[in-house]
């Protein structure tokens, strides 16, 4: 059994604002404020906003809380004027919509119902393309979402009640839709302590009648809350945060969409993200610059300490001062761009269960699970989020930065910075419309899918309500820990805790607590140091399982990259694709507007240059001064009676004046009937002109024929010139020919002369040679019978046997001279023998010259055959030739008469397109006069229609 009791606070209208927009129109925002106990919470129609919420300090006591020292904890403009005018850019305090967070690349798919031609019901899967005002996403509803409308509102039973319609095709999105948001507050009362408070908001959400299409459906409350005070120095880093029902969220990618995982978060590598135990914000966003940015703890501190300590040290620029990633990126695989604050956005999922292991609840789940407590301890304020939703975004504000808004149009006029305020947004998971109806049994992603309403099923409920609340106890822990994230829940519960701790005892817990750390970090620096000693005796021993491990890790980190480049490709090709749809829409849209444009400025320039228009305006302004006078004299006539000479002075007036205008009209139709004139003169002119130019190409044909006719006698004339050259050319060459073989015949008589003279030299060198040889022969025979006799003689001395030595060498010597006029004597045998050899030779020689002789007669004859033949088929060639040239004269003559009729024929049909062009251009010219003169009937008909109610029977006659 719950002890407290609920009491329904106090509703009450403020006066409305009368806002004028940038645009030049103006528009009424209505505001309330709802009032229990100390708490009062003030609530605007646009956006459905939550303004300003008020809270007591009860820091002091918990029964007696201070009342005169109420504190604004919710981020605002100064005036809803400011907020519609500025665009409200962060959503502070709406009601985002129609899908709340963010939607990849701003397309999502879902199935309509539809019917065929045979009457069979079809589900086919559509495209939606949205806006892009996040980056390359779609984010709460768009440019002009739920958040920048002024919703209809309504006081109902202590509560405050908000509708908005959206049509079909609103932002992108298919399907029309009602909107409902109720606000209500109320008190809760415990035993043994002071009162608490209680703002449920309850959305509700459904297609209009009549409405045949699906679409999605997801709203959330995008407050900002800072429990010290909205424009607090220390921002939101005294927080602390509890996510007692959160053991799970969802990753993000470089463009903070989900990457379709529920990791756990007590998990090594999401530390940071974990507020299964309560933590403060300043200690969490340590841990989180350290896990996710990559920086050293000392730098993640000193980030922290600058942005807590930025208005306190009164340094100049230093409330400027913006916690950045590095400029490399974050820390390996997590989802942060280079130079960028840094912080909390992140979806968790709500996991009932006591036990964490469980999974998250089915997304028919409408039953109220608490979501998180956010506390601060200075003050003792806290609020607990209960909701029916499957998720909560965690957002630390963490792209304020003092200049959006500006600071002039914020509460106090201070400016909103980093870390300024936290959001609380209970909500379906981002980017998780799904095509078509899932199983329960999907995926964990799918079981925080966003809600579809389908035609005939039930409509959509988001509430966030104050059961079971668990009374905060100030509790001071030495991690404290922030989540990002958009928060889409409209119920939150907004109470004060009860504190027996006064400011001096948290100062004396904060100082043994920073002991208590100082002596952890040395017990914690002693582990590390022997864990590094441990790690460096194994080290050898698990080398080769580092190895493996860093390999495994570097190919995950590659498969990683490779992933996400796709996607950005495929994300960039998409975009492309929709950017040049849009351009090629674009381009027709302004074709199309700018033809109706032309148009409506051509019947406007015809309408203007009228001058019968100008003259039905300036008798129907004469009808007028008619119809007033009229008026003017029947009211004369029913007041005075006796001024009928002025009436019959005035309606004389009147008629010359109608006279006037009938002669003026009469002179300006003379004046119009002149100037057609004029125009056909110029016409008939243009035509005589044209007619001149006609004789003229008629004489440049003429001089054309005889200029041709010439041209064929000049070359008549050259043809017979040619052929006396050409005879003359065939007897020359006649005689050429002759005399040739006159010279051939002298030439072969002389060579038979030297052949005879050859012959007989060469005899007479045969018989020469003859004579030689026989004395030759004489010789050798007598030298040949002197040898032997010698010989002879030297054998009979031998035989004797001389005795002396001296008659030995004489008859050795005699051997030797013997034997040398031996070897000479075969020396000139050789030399005979190659004598006779030359001879030989040479004899060869002459009859190779004989027949060297006769070949080259019978190649002269067979020379003098073949020029013979030439020559003659030479004639024959000139003769072809001579006929082929004449063949061609005879075609060159044909062409060229030929061309000369073509051109004749050409000009011919010049001449008559010319006729027809001038012909085309009066039937043109008749057409647009037609066509003015219909355009001016028109419009003097719609001229005398507007005004025939007035005038009556004063409508002058046309």
């Amino acid at each position: 059994m719950d002890p407290s009791a609920t009491t329904m606070g106090l509703v009450s209208e403020l006066p409305p604002i009368p806002i004028n927009t940038i645009d030049g129109s103006s528009t009424t925002i209505r505001t309330f404020q709802l009032t229990v106990n100390d708490v009062s919470v003030e609530l605007s129609s646009l956006g459905a906003s939550i303004t300003k919420v008020l809270l007591p300090d009860y820091s002091e006591s918990e029964n007696t809380p201070k009342k005169s020292s109420r504190d604004d904890v919710v981020l605002s403009y100064v005036t809803p004027e400011d907020q519609y005018n500025d665009g409200n850019k962060p959503f502070f305090g709406a009601i985002v919509g129609r899908v709340a967070n963010r939607i990849k690349g701003g397309q999502f798919q879902l199935a309509q119902t539809k019917k065929t031609s045979d009457g069979n019901v079809v589900e086919e899967v559509e495209l939606y393309q949205l806006d892009k005002n996040n980056g390359p996403n779609h984010l709460h509803g768009g440019v002009d979402g739920f958040w920048r409308r002024n919703w209809t509102a309504d006081v109902i039973d202590n509560a405050i009640q908000f509708t908005l319609v959206s049509p079909d095709g609103d932002q992108g999105y298919p399907g029309g839709v009602q909107v409902t948001a109720i606000y209500s507050l109320s008190s809760i009362k415990r035993k043994g302590s002071s009162d608490g408070a209680k703002l449920s908001l309850e959305m509700r959400a459904s297609l209009l009648p009549g409405e045949a299409k699906s679409t999605p459906i997801a709203l959330a409350q995008h407050s900002y809350f800072n429990l010290s005070s909205h424009s607090s120095e220390k921002r939101i880093l005294e927080h602390t945060l509890h996510l007692p029902n959160c053991a799970r969220f969802t990753p993000l990618d470089r463009t903070s969409i989900p990457t379709r995982e529920v990791q756990r978060v007590d998990c090594s590598e999401a530390k940071a993200m974990n507020f299964l135990e309560e933590k403060t914000l300043a200690d969490a966003l340590i841990q989180y610059g350290e896990e996710k940015v990559g920086l050293e703890h000392r730098s993640a501190a000193n980030n922290v300490h600058r942005v807590m300590s930025a208005h306190a040290t009164g340094t100049d620029g230093v409330a400027e001062y913006v916690a950045k990633t590095l400029k490399n990126g974050g820390a390996p695989g997590a989802n942060l761009d280079g130079d960028s604050p840094y912080g909390f956005d992140h979806n968790y999922a709500i996991s009932p269960s006591d036990d964490q292991t469980d999974s998250m609840p089915s997304p028919d789940d409408k039953r109220v699970y608490l979501a998180a407590v956010l506390s601060h301890p200075p003050t003792c304020r806290s609020i607990r989020v209960l909701t029916t939703a499957p998720g909560v975004q965690l957002y630390t504000s963490n792209y304020l930065d003092g200049t959006n808004p500006p600071p002039h149009l914020c509460k106090g006029g201070s400016g909103y910075f980093q870390w300024q305020g936290i959001c609380l947004e209970t909500q379906t998971f981002p980017d998780s419309i799904y095509p078509c109806a899932i199983p329960e049994s999907c995926d964990e992603f799918g079981k925080g899918r966003c809600f579809v309403l389908r035609p005939g099923e039930e409509e959509y409920i988001h509430v966030v309500i104050g059961k079971k609340l668990k009374w905060w106890i100030p509790k001071i822990r030495s991690s404290w820990k922030i989540l990002v994230g958009p928060s889409t829940v409209p119920n939150m519960a907004l109470y004060k805790a009860p504190s027996l701790m006064t400011a001096h005892k948290v100062e004396k817990i904060t100082a043994l607590r920073r002991a208590e750390e100082q002596r952890v970090s040395e017990l914690s620096r002693y582990s590390q140091q022997s864990r590094w000693l441990s790690n460096c005796a194994e080290k050898e021993s698990t080398v080769d399982q580092v190895r493996e491990a860093n390999l495994k890790a570097r190919q995950d980190a590659e498969e990683q990259q490779r992933k996400l480049l796709l996607e950005k490709q495929e994300a960039r090709q998409r975009e492309i694709a929709s950017k040049e749809l849009e351009r090629r829409m674009v381009t027709e849209i302004h074709r199309q507007k700018t033809e109706q444009e032309k148009r409506e400025r051509e019947m406007q320039r015809i309408c203007e240059t009228s001058e019968e228009l100008k003259e039905l305006e300036r008798k129907l302004k004469t009808a007028y001064v008619n119809k007033e006078r009229a008026a003017q004299h029947q009211e004369a006539m029913l007041i005075r009676m006796l001024e009928n000479d002025r009436e019959q002075a005035i309606e004389e007036k009147m008629e010359y004046d109608r006279q006037l205008d009938i002669q003026r009209q009469e002179e300006r139709e003379q004046h119009r009937r002149r100037n057609l004139t004029a125009q056909k003169q110029v016409l008939q002119k243009q035509m005589l002109a044209r007619e001149e130019q006609n004789e003229k190409l008629k004489e440049e044909a003429s001089r054309d024929k005889k200029m041709i006719d010439d041209i064929i006698a000049k070359i008549n004339q050259e043809d017979d010139l040619d052929q006396e050259a050409r005879r003359k050319k065939v007897e020359e060459t006649r005689s050429l020919v002759a005399q040739f073989q006159n010279e051939r015949r002298l030439h072969e008589e002389a060579i038979e002369k030297q052949q005879r003279q050859q012959e007989a030299e060469i005899q007479a060198y045969n018989e020469m040679m003859e004579q030689r040889n026989l004395k030759e022969e004489a010789e050798k025979k007598r030298a040949d019978e002197g040898k032997k006799r010698r010989w002879k003689k030297v054998v009979e001395e031998t035989q004797n046997q001389t005795q002396s030595k001296e008659e030995y060498d004489t008859l050795r010597n005699m051997l030797w001279e013997e034997e040398l006029e031996a070897k000479q004597k075969k020396e000139e045998e050789e030399a005979i023998e190659r004598r006779l050899k030359q001879k030989e030779d040479m004899m060869r020689e002459n009859k190779a010259q004989i027949a060297a002789k006769k070949e080259m007669l019978a190649k002269m004859e067979q020379e003098e055959k073949e020029l013979v033949n030439r020559m003659l088929q030479k004639f024959a060639q000139d003769e072809e030739d001579e006929s082929q040239k004449e063949e061609n004269r005879r075609l060159f003559k044909q062409r060229f008469m030929a061309e000369a009729n073509q051109q004749r024929i050409e000009r011919n049909i010049l001449i008559q397109q010319e006729k027809e062009r001038e012909i085309k251009e009066q039937e043109a010219l008749r057409r647009r006069e037609e066509q003015k003169e219909r355009v001016i009937e028109e419009a003097k008909r719609l001229l005398l229609a507007k005004h025939a109610a007035q005038l009556k029977g004063f409508l002058p006659k046309v």
